[in-house]
């Protein structure tokens, strides 16, 4: 199970943009599994509670992604 809190500032300014984002994981080896999608704008708070197939032994990281793949935020599991 993966849990996630996000808090999404307000704009300083009339900019109502959205971002589609990923939530993905990231085993030790073999091939990335995306958990979970959503939509965030300014303002915004979400929570999302994922599941994945890989046991938490077998995750390396999990990451934030935007919808073009580049990382955002990187947790290492320890």
């Amino acid at each position: 199970v993966v849990r996630l809190h996000c808090v999404y500032r307000e704009a300083a300014s009339l900019d109502s943009r959205v971002w589609t984002l990923k939530l993905v994981a990231v085993p030790k080896t073999g091939k990335v599994e995306e958990v979970g999608t959503w939509t965030a704008g300014h303002g915004d708070d979400f929570d999302m509670v994922a599941h994945t197939a890989f046991k938490l032994s077998d995750i390396a990281r999990v990451e934030i992604r935007d919808n073009t793949g580049t990382v955002l935020l990187r947790y290492n599991v320890t």
